[in-house]
């Protein structure tokens, strides 16, 4: 589900998440990469030419390795662009706060709107730094195989 105003969070920090889920897709690439190496191996042991399947599965711990280091800086960058945006959206709750002044506290509870803007706000966080990112993925990868299957 995209939620607007959640969408509307992330603009401040759009780079990075566009960033973050380009890398993402890059280590999807790397899935599929690995799949066809493997199955080029298979398909030398199943001609019976073993010698012709080494090198692809010397090529597989490579592909391996750089999706590991791909992986590895997708969540730090994810993880900067979502404390940013944590940072921006606390403050602009605080501002709004500040604007309607404690007159508009009086009926509330001091510790459940504090509970409500720190709980609410890090629950923004795992939507921004993951789920984003990988929404992109998913509605990119798929039809993206689907033509490289077909041009095969």
């Amino acid at each position: 589900m995209i939620h607007p105003e959640l969408l509307a969070a992330a603009r401040p920090v759009r780079r990075p998440l566009v960033i973050a889920g380009s890398l993402l897709f890059a280590v999807t690439l790397g899935h599929l990469a690995r799949a066809v190496l493997l199955a080029l191996a298979l398909a030398a042991v199943a001609r019976s030419e073993p010698a012709a399947a080494v090198a692809p599965l010397l090529g597989v711990p490579a592909v391996v390795l750089v999706q590991a280091l791909l992986h590895h800086r997708q969540r730090v960058v994810a993880a900067g662009a979502g404390a940013e945006a944590r940072v921006l959206l606390r403050d602009d709750l605080l501002e709004r706060l500040g604007r309607l002044g404690p007159a508009h506290l009086t009926g509330t509870r001091a510790g459940a709107v504090r509970a409500t803007l720190v709980d609410g706000v890090e629950g923004c966080d795992v939507y921004l730094s993951r789920y984003l990112p990988q929404l992109v993925v998913t509605c990119v990868t798929p039809p993206l195989v689907l033509l490289a299957v077909a041009l095969l």
